[in-house]
């Protein structure tokens, strides 16, 4: 059964960014800040979704998320097309939408 989300992505012609995480997590508090400030410059391609891994541990097992923060990024089709985990740059996603263009 789609989430809402992909369907939601399909009609906007977008990107899923799943981003696992947790409260308790301090390394998901910065990549989220630094993706906040990258974020209007991405919004236009991407479908951003926070996902807290103690309230959809479906989605945790259904993507494989070992550790937080993880970032994937998918198709409306639900195609894992990137995938980080740990801290990471801003500058990293934008390089991996470029090679989608």
């Amino acid at each position: 059964m789609p989430e809402e989300f992909f369907q939601q992505a399909a009609v906007d012609n977008k990107l899923v960014l799943l981003d696992f995480g947790a409260n308790w997590c301090s390394t998901c508090k910065v990549v989220d800040r630094l993706l906040e400030g990258a974020w209007p410059g991405l919004d236009n391609r991407l479908l951003w979704v926070k996902v807290d891994i103690h309230q959809r541990p479906d989605l945790v097992e259904r993507f494989g998320v070992l550790s937080v923060p993880t970032m994937v990024m998918l198709s409306s089709r639900e195609e894992v097309l990137w995938r980080k985990s740990g801290h990471f740059q801003p500058r990293e996603l934008e390089a991996a939408l470029a090679q989608l263009r």
